[in-house]
């Protein structure tokens, strides 16, 4: 009804403007400068890819989605997300959940301790817990430390916290460290828990993390005998192959494994990605291991959670060995959201 007081009036809706005859198409953040771009000759570019917009929610999780899948193809990035106003970060600071969990996923992605049991992802999986996440956050509102904790009722005693392969943060930050701390403290009057329970992923040796976690109250177990003294286990190897060639990770391994190796190509034995329908190969072989080494295994149906939430992201692998179009071996693989 206003446009007949306006020489020309723009949509950058294509739809509205199929509709509505009197108006022009016009893109967002049109400038007269972009139509120069296309005539320069260039031969090189700094960045494959860029995306500069409005830090919306459902846009965040979708730019970031589709930078991670089209990382291969376009590996030089710039992505840059704003605020039209400090009110507007605020108020989508404190009100809106799915900034939170965006702006935590990518401080968990980013960081040298990241682990997917501390992840949103892994939450989806363990929905007999409820989850909860205490942030550590600098005056400028950056996160620098976390803790995901899962919190869990125990017939007679009451509630129980747990956190596995957390903190993540500098481990060696006391002022951090503390600031966790007493978010589990709040987070303990809020649910009524009467423990908290950490196994983070900590080097044996490291003396110094011993010592604040000490002085912050918690009691460290190291009398533990047995698998079953333990959620996770309590040691795990890890191979470091970032900026390696397959060559050269295998060069790195004792020669007795390398010996292993060729000798089971050798006799026929292929890997090969599971998909979905080899869990239940997997799981037969997991329940056959759990047997004779005396653990607990988990099932089917667990497993097959695991594959929905963490395969199609990315983050995890299921590796299967096969001997004469037999399974006889298999691992699940996780990525560490690197």
């Amino acid at each position: 009804r206003i446009q007949k007081f306006f020489d020309r009036c723009y949509s950058f809706d294509k739809d509205d403007i199929a509709d509505n005859p009197r108006l022009r198409f016009l893109p967002l953040f049109y400038s007269r400068r972009y139509e120069e771009i296309g005539k320069k000759n260039c031969d090189t570019y700094k960045y494959d890819l860029m995306f500069v917009g409005t830090a919306h929610p459902k846009k965040y999780k979708y730019v970031k989605e589709m930078a991670v899948k089209l990382k291969l193809a376009f590996p030089n990035q710039f992505i840059y997300f704003f605020f039209p106003s400090r009110l507007v970060y605020i108020y989508r600071k404190v009100k809106n959940p799915e900034l939170k969990k965006a702006k935590y996923k990518e401080f968990l992605e980013k960081h040298e301790r990241c682990n997917f049991q501390q992840s949103l992802e892994w939450g989806e999986v363990k929905t007999n817990w409820t989850k909860e996440v205490i942030l550590s956050e600098d005056e400028k509102g950056n996160i620098r430390g976390s803790l995901c904790v899962w919190i869990r009722k125990i017939p007679v005693f009451g509630n129980i916290m747990y956190s596995a392969r957390g903190p993540v943060c500098d481990i060696h930050n006391e002022e951090v460290l503390q600031d966790i701390v007493d978010g589990a403290d709040l987070l303990a009057k809020k649910y009524n828990a009467f423990v908290l329970r950490i196994e983070p992923d900590i080097k044996k040796d490291d003396i110094a993390f011993r010592d604040i976690i000490s002085r912050l109250g918690f009691e460290i177990k190291d009398d533990s005998k047995d698998f079953k003294d333990e959620i996770q286990p309590r040691f795990v190897f890890r191979l470091d192959i970032k900026n390696k060639t397959e060559d050269e990770v295998f060069a790195n391994f004792h020669s007795k494994t390398r010996y292993n190796i060729r000798l089971a190509k050798k006799k026929g034995v292929e890997i090969k990605e599971g998909t979905r329908e080899d869990l239940k190969d997997f799981h037969n072989i997991m329940v056959e291991t759990g047997k004779r080494d005396n653990f607990i295994i988990r099932s089917l149906s667990y497993f097959e959670k695991m594959y929905d939430e963490l395969v199609p992201k990315g983050h995890m692998k299921l590796l299967m060995a096969y001997y004469e179009g037999k399974p006889i071996a298999r691992n699940y693989t996780n990525y560490v959201w690197k």
